[in-house]
Order: C-alpha cells, then structure tokens, then sequence
C-alpha cells in the first residue's frame, strides 16, 4: 500500500465515487499519471496536485449526502440517536473547506471517550472536520442551531 499523497488521492477520489478516468476528465490529469500516482510510481508536480485538488474539492454536504446511511449507522454503533445536521451544511452555504457540525443525542452513560470515537470514524469516512456537539444541551447557542438543523 502506498503512502502520502497518492493514498490521499485514492482515498479522496474513492470517496467521491469517482474512478480514475472520471478525474482524469474533471482535472486534465491523464488518467495513467493518476494511477502512477495512486501506487506510489510516480510523484505530483505543483501544478498536477493543484489541478487534482481542485477537481476533488467538494461542499462537505455533497460528501456528507452519499454517506448519509453510513453517517446514521455509525451514530447508532456509538449509541447516538436523534442526529441533526447542523450550521453551513444544514443551511446549504457550505464551501469545500467547511467544517461538517451534528447534533447528536446520547444513550445514558454515553462517555466522552465514545464521542470522539465517533468523531474520529466520521472525519475519516467523510474526510472532513466533524464537530459533534450533544443533543441534550440548551441555551441560546443549542436554540439557535436547532433552528436550521436538519434530520440526518
């Protein structure tokens, strides 16, 4: 298995559910470079990771849409319910470097170590920063996301 960047840019495109001739076409990258690049043959110039990167940047919305049944069923392994997608992705003004924020009610004894386990399996599945904030808080901050939260 290679390393660096071209398991980035597998992981990345995968991700996306793209395969390598479709980026190819989104970016200009000759698709066999893209494949030399993936199994470590061959390193990206500036201007070939530039051109990748910008055909692999995405809203995390997109991202967070075709992984919404893995989204639910993680939250439900780490003893969570009631989860609501939260902040620029609810709302839809999301950009590519957009963090992914969710509300999420827990089971009783739920621990912090099981939260940020959470969180860990989510960022890596979504790649992108997840924030996941408790369902059971209150105040102005919680009554103000809960405006524009959205069932995931």
């Amino acid at each position: 298995m290679t390393s660096g960047y071209g398991a980035e840019l597998r992981a990345r495109r995968l991700r996306l559910g793209l395969t390598q001739r479709e980026l190819a076409r989104l970016s200009g990258v000759a698709q066999p470079v893209i494949a030399a690049m993936e199994t470590g043959r061959r390193s990206a110039s500036a201007v070939t990771r530039s051109r990748l990167d910008a055909a692999l940047s995405v809203r995390p919305s997109v991202v967070l849409q075709r992984h919404r049944a893995a989204v639910r069923d993680a939250v439900a392994r780490h003893r969570g319910h009631d989860a609501y997608v939260i902040g620029s992705v609810a709302r839809g003004d999301d950009t590519p470097e957009s963090d992914i924020d969710l509300m999420i009610t827990f089971d009783d004894g739920t621990d912090l170590v099981d939260v940020l386990d959470l969180t860990d399996e989510l960022e890596r599945l979504l790649g992108a920063k997840v924030d996941v904030v408790s369902g059971r808080v209150h105040g102005a901050v919680s009554t103000h996301a809960r405006r524009d939260a959205v069932p995931l």
